[in-house]
């Protein structure tokens, strides 16, 4: 080890990422002689705390460590890396304990497993009472891939329970009943896939060489199957033939009437769905909407608009399974009420709403939609102001609010200003390596047709309608809340042309 590498030791790497409530946690952890029985591994931790500074700076070596450890003139880099190694063991033990001890996820595995040593030493009434718990507690909290997925584990762990107790009448029923919860998870399974694969080729733009569970999907007489299946119990049978219509989504996006039937099916039944599945399904259709609905823009934003309602009416955001609000989100939700809504809905709906963003971007969120109302309303300096407050680090957005900042100056009269601010956003795009080739062309080719405006506005002499045409063609590729703002412009410019 040398100094340069004393933030490489995997022992340190982990401490340094813990919270204050983790470090106190840790420090119990290694004094309970049933975790750890070495003094010495206490004493390196409360080292590693104090010296927490200039471990950072790597202003401190490992010698120096050893000496504080061992008090001695002489170093043993041997022994500071056994140390080292078994702290690193330690930490890792506890991070294990620690997230299977306080997350949710982890709670119905550990109880299984719970199951399984009440089981093998035939505590029948201790596995009895637990097991009826969980299967209550199931309840179709989890209407969709989780519900089944815990239903298999809980039948095929009953009837383990039973062969050890020679109970066949019993065992067949659970084990019948687990392979009726294992093929509904396995359906769920393949339209996840479906979905993962398709937003590969959307979001990368990448077409996949190999797509098994579409091969799959394909290949497979879904009438027939769903006919022979029609006398498994409801709940099964519904969400299987659910999620094969989730599947025609993509695999048959010209089957307009299916979109139809799901989002009538999804509305009407939201209450049976936990606060997940709501996202869940509901996310699923809306990306079908943005993807494939190819009405006019006025109908188009109605119906992404109507989706935004019903997903802050019935979804819980930051709760029982589903993430706050994030920054990009919120923009879209916002973005598509401004198409579609009075000013005074979108003032009540970022009041009533903001706190449902994620705290780390939550001043950013309100700072951009206040831009966005203040521009809807015409007061540019207004909402110059708000954008310059944004202290954005995700690298669209800081495209968003630039090119946002452009319209505004174009809007005001400060030519050179939003001219200097284009150049220097095709800089940020050309350099930039986190926006995707697809995004980058969509993207560039709006700042190609800004420019033109820009352009045309200061040097109308030297263009024709023949220029304003090229734009209007062009127009057609905007995708964004901006679109009328750059429609309203290049019917500016056939005035002044004309």
């Amino acid at each position: 080890m040398n100094k340069k590498s004393i933030l490489k030791i995997k022992a340190i790497e982990i401490i340094l990422t813990f919270s204050e409530t983790e470090e106190s946690e840790f420090r119990k952890f290694l004094a309970s002689p049933y975790f750890n029985s070495s003094s010495i591994l206490i004493k390196l931790y409360d080292i590693i705390l104090k010296n927490n500074n200039e471990i950072r700076a790597e202003s401190i070596t490992e010698k120096d460590i050893y000496h504080q450890l061992f008090d001695s003139d002489k170093f043993s880099y041997s022994s500071l890396r056994n140390q080292m190694s078994s702290l690193y063991k330690m930490c890792n033990e506890f991070l294990l304990i620690n997230a299977v001890r306080n997350k949710e996820e982890y709670d119905f595995e550990n109880k299984l497993k719970m199951l399984n040593e009440y089981s093998g030493r035939f505590l029948d009434g201790n596995y009895l009472l637990l097991f009826e718990k969980l299967k209550k507690d199931q309840n179709y909290k989890y209407l969709g891939s989780k519900y089944f997925e815990h239903m298999n584990k809980l039948n095929y762990n009953y009837s383990n329970f039973e062969h050890l107790r020679n109970n066949s009448q019993k065992r067949k029923k659970s084990l019948y009943d687990s392979t009726i919860n294992n093929i509904c998870e396995v359906i769920s399974d393949l339209s996840e896939d479906i979905t993962i694969i398709n937003y590969i080729e959307k979001m990368f733009n990448h077409k996949v060489k190999l797509n098994p569970a579409k091969s799959f999907i394909d290949n497979l007489n879904v009438k027939n199957f769903l006919k022979e299946i029609k006398s498994m119990d409801k709940v099964s049978y519904d969400f299987i033939n659910t999620e094969i219509k989730f599947m025609d989504l993509i695999l048959q996006p010209e089957n307009f009437e299916n979109y139809k039937k799901l989002k009538k099916m999804v509305f009407s039944e939201i209450s049976k769905y936990s606060n997940s599945e709501r996202y869940y399904h509901t996310g699923r259709l809306l990306s079908f909407v943005i993807n494939y609905y190819f009405n006019d823009r006025g109908s188009f934003y109605k119906e992404v608009g109507e989706f935004r309602k019903f997903q802050l009416k019935n979804i819980k955001y930051g709760k029982d399974g589903v993430d706050s609000l994030n920054m990009r989100t919120f923009a879209d939700i916002l973005n598509s009420f401004l198409m579609s809504e009075k000013i005074e809905y979108i003032e009540t709906f970022v009041k009533e709403n903001i706190d449902k963003v994620e705290s780390i971007n939550r001043e950013n969120a309100l700072n951009y939609a206040m831009a966005r109302i203040e521009l809807k309303k015409g007061n540019n300096d207004r909402a110059l102001e708000y954008l310059s407050k944004l202290k954005l680090t995700e690298p669209l957005f800081k495209f968003f609010s630039k090119m946002l900042m452009i319209q505004i100056y174009y809007d005001m009269g400060y030519f050179e200003s939003g001219l200097n601010a284009l150049d220097s956003l095709k800089h940020f795009m050309k350099n930039n390596t986190d926006i995707n080739s697809q995004m980058k062309e969509r993207y560039n080719n709006l700042i190609g047709i800004t420019y033109s405006i820009y352009k045309i506005k200061l040097k109308p002499e030297k263009h024709t309608m023949f220029d304003i045409d090229k734009l209007l063609q062009d127009n057609y590729q905007i995708k964004s809340v901006d679109i009328t703002w750059y429609q309203k412009k290049i019917e500016e410019l056939k005035k002044l042309i004309n």
